[in-house]
């Protein structure tokens, strides 16, 4: 039933008269004089009374409301406004607005990357059957290339993926494969798809591609990402990776909105008077209402900022509902994301999508490399080029590897070992095998190996500068 819902209020759905009992079921909306369709939330405690008063106002508006002209209605929520007696009950229904402490910012746990290896292994052909999913793609159109492919490729699903950049020499044995995911997802983050501050991104409403499927079609390949070597998508604000992996919103966090905004509605919380919240009020109020929170400059006092939070907050999913309903129909193509949404893989799985995950520190990726020393008089050369690699990697943590304003990190350092910059939701195959030649320094992303010119004489210095040009000019190397 589609009936018109009036702001700051909160309408008990009643049984007939000769019933005393109330339906255990509330109806919330945001914008007045708009005709919605209701949304009904459990209710875990009964419902506070209503003043007699109040209860009169509200039943006027709502029998009146088929007749009744867009002013008339408008008049009548101010007047509701008037009366906060029911401000405590509509706030008891909105989630906590509160930090997540440091859910979704660590990489998959050991269990969860074995459970997608083996759901790899039961969704994905092996590579020897031959029949592969090829994706061609151009280097500076990664994004755009991948999702006209995968329109098309509804019947290799379950194939084996296969990468190769038009123009460019290689055979793709994971390397390549990692690369694409890399640039993928540093595409993606900057396309007009989404929107929103780094790392606390949502998607962009867009009529267009919602109505050509591209939603559904990064769904699939952000499935696919996920068993075969890629990240996922970690660019999620909070509220947008709550929905994906549980369905519903339950903590909101304030640092999702872009950081203007939430510094006024902080001040707006810590105002000494109502007077000043309003005046900060003023402020925001058309953007309030862009996202459905309409409430009088005359009305509102400090008791709605919980609900204006909620409200900006809540925009995130609201504004691209359609959008997000498809890309995560496409998510479970191989039944992904159903594996995720599983009760003990959940916290998990955050980081998959969320835009806060930790990044890479110089122990993870020191952690991920394994030296291989020749025995006899050649071992003694190695081990101090050796050490020379590990004292430019830990360089990495400040501005030792900045040149020319390009600053050097050990994500960086991890694509360009082994194709990508985040470690994949799966891990690697094996460590990256470290080994030393008189000739050159060069690595090879395929066999997650490095070879190293053993450069003994080297000053920390020397070899800090040495390895960081090494980086910043190769092709890997993505600045940003």
């Amino acid at each position: 039933m589609n009936i018109p819902t009036c702001t700051n209020t909160v309408s008990r759905l009643r049984r007939t008269a000769s019933s005393n009992r109330t339906l255990d079921q509330v109806a919330i909306g945001y914008r007045t004089c708009e005709a919605q369709t209701m949304r009904t939330l459990p209710r875990t405690q009964a419902p506070a009374p209503l003043s007699t008063g109040y209860q009169e106002t509200l039943s006027s508006a709502l029998s009146s409301h088929r007749t009744a002209s867009s002013q008339d209605i408008m008049d009548r929520t101010r007047e509701l406004q008037d009366d906060d007696t029911n401000t405590n009950s509509f706030d008891d229904l909105l989630p906590e607005i509160e930090q997540f402490g440091d859910v979704g910012q660590n990489q998959p746990a050991d269990a969860l990357k074995d459970l997608l290896i083996q759901h790899r292994d039961l969704t994905i052909n092996k590579i020897s059957s031959g029949d592969l999913l090829q994706m061609e793609v151009r280097r500076g159109n990664v994004l755009s290339d991948a999702i006209t492919i995968i329109r098309f490729s509804e019947h290799d699903l379950h194939n084996h993926l296969c990468i190769k950049f038009i123009g460019e020499d290689g055979v793709d044995i994971g390397g390549l494969r990692r690369e694409f995911w890399s640039l993928f997802l540093h595409n993606i983050s900057s396309s007009c798809y989404v929107t929103g501050k780094p790392g606390r991104q949502t998607f962009q409403q867009n009529f267009v591609e919602k109505k050509k499927k591209t939603f559904f079609h990064l769904g699939q390949l952000i499935a696919l990402s996920i068993l075969q070597d890629g990240p996922g998508l970690p660019i999620f604000s909070d509220i947008v990776t709550d929905y994906i992996i549980n369905g519903e919103t339950v903590v909101l966090n304030l640092d999702d909105l872009p950081d203007g905004l939430r510094d006024t509605l902080d001040k707006m919380q810590d105002s000494a008077s109502d007077s000043e919240a309003r005046d900060m009020y003023s402020s925001v109020l058309d953007i309030a209402a862009d996202v459905g929170f309409i409430v009088p400059l005359t009305s509102f006092t400090r008791c709605h900022v919980k609900q204006l939070k909620a409200a900006f907050i809540e925009s995130q999913i609201s504004s691209c509902k359609d959008e997000l309903n498809q890309f995560i129909e496409g998510l479970d193509t191989h039944r992904v994301l159903s594996l995720l949404r599983q009760t003990e893989n959940m916290a998990s799985a955050r980081c998959l999508f969320s835009g806060r995950a930790k990044p890479l520190t110089v122990s993870q990726l020191r952690g991920l490399l394994r030296f291989s020393f020749k025995d006899g008089n050649a071992k003694v050369a190695e081990e101090a080029t050796a050490q020379g690699f590990l004292t430019f990697l830990q360089a990495t943590k400040g501005t030792a590897t900045i040149i020319n304003g390009i600053n050097l990190q050990p994500k960086d350092v991890l694509m360009w070992l082994t194709g990508s910059t985040i470690v994949p939701a799966i891990g690697f195959h094996k460590p990256i095998d470290v080994y030393f030649s008189p000739k050159k320094t060069f690595v090879n992303t395929c066999a997650l190996a490095l070879t190293l010119k053993t450069q003994p004489g080297l000053s920390p210095a020397d070899a800090v500068s040495y390895y960081t040009e090494l980086i910043i000019n190769s092709q890997t190397f993505t600045k940003g």
